[in-house]
């Protein structure tokens, strides 16, 4: 069922910090009153002609009533075009907070992420609280996207074997959380590689944010 598009606020900022990654900054009061919040939750937005499309917030602020996303324009669709044309003043419909995949872990304050571009708002986001290493998976402009992100990330090249840090890391780290996010193919291969290895399913946290089976999500425009 689709979250109701109850909130409603203002476009406070709209830049692109990297050639394919644009901040849009939404402002207003219905922002104030949007808890709780769990790092990594994302909202739903109207982006034109009833069409919805799922951001994870990169940063949320109650006291300005300000949400910042990062938004990733992965080829052309409604969402691509809605995030390239808005301006500062335009009006943004959109739901409360919802999504309970990539999300912080409650109580937990050691992770390790792997994802692709469409993931970098939600790491970012969990990554404050937790830290971390975080490897995120692009072409050549991913270091201009990671550095938008204000986060110490990882840049890999897409199509590289996943580093062997990574599997060191989770494996020095037993009790780390693991979280998995981007294409489904991504998702599904990593997701096996470390289930072979012997990690316990309940570190796993994943979801498939793009490609087949396709699930709108987040960064995904």
């Amino acid at each position: 069922m689709s979250s109701p598009l109850t909130r409603a606020a203002r476009v406070a900022e709209t830049q692109f910090v990297a050639p394919r990654l644009i901040r849009i900054a939404l402002e207003g009061p219905d922002v104030m009153a949007m808890r709780p919040y769990i790092p990594g939750q994302e909202i739903a937005v109207d982006v034109g002609s009833d069409i919805r499309r799922k951001y994870s917030a990169h940063t949320v602020d109650f006291a300005r009533g300000r949400i910042e996303l990062l938004v990733y324009l992965h080829g052309s669709g409604p969402g691509a075009d809605w995030a390239s044309r808005i301006r500062v003043g335009d009006g943004v419909r959109f739901s409360d907070f919802r999504g309970s995949q990539i999300v912080m872990t409650p109580g937990v304050h050691d992770a390790v992420f792997f994802g692709d571009e469409t993931a970098i708002a939600a790491f970012a986001a969990i990554h404050r609280v937790s830290g971390g290493r975080v490897w995120i998976e692009g072409e050549e402009d991913i270091a201009a996207m990671l550095e938008a992100a204000e986060v110490p990330f990882t840049g890999v090249r897409r199509g590289s074997p996943p580093p062997l840090e990574l599997a060191r890391g989770i494996h020095a780290t037993s009790r780390a959380s693991i979280y998995i996010a981007g294409s489904a193919a991504l998702v599904r291969d990593l997701r096996d590689i470390l289930l072979n290895h012997g990690v316990d399913p309940a570190r796993l946290r994943s979801k498939a944010f793009w490609g087949k089976p396709r699930r709108e999500h987040a960064l995904v425009a």
